[in-house]
């Protein structure tokens, strides 16, 4: 989630840089331009990297087979259970 908004903001900004909308920068159009395309294109490449990192790097908590079913895990010899059904 966080990423997303992150993503909309860089490009709202990037987009305002480049049309001069409520943002006065003490520089020639051409660069302010320019830097607002490198902005806008080269944020997307860095943003769809960091969202593919983190694609790969996620996760998610894994489960035991009778959890995953809905029926609570058998007691193994050693007394202890599968499944932690609390908090």
């Amino acid at each position: 989630m966080y990423l997303g908004v992150a993503i909309a903001v860089h490009a709202l900004l990037a987009q305002a840089l480049y049309g001069g909308f409520l943002i006065d920068v003490h520089a020639p159009v051409d660069q302010v331009r320019q830097g607002a395309q490198i902005m806008y294109y080269g944020g997307d490449i860095a943003e769809l990297l960091l969202a593919g990192v983190l694609v790969a790097t996620w996760r998610p908590e894994r489960r035991t087979r009778s959890a995953a079913r809905g029926r609570p895990a058998r007691v193994a010899a050693g007394g202890t259970v599968g499944v932690c059904w609390g908090g």
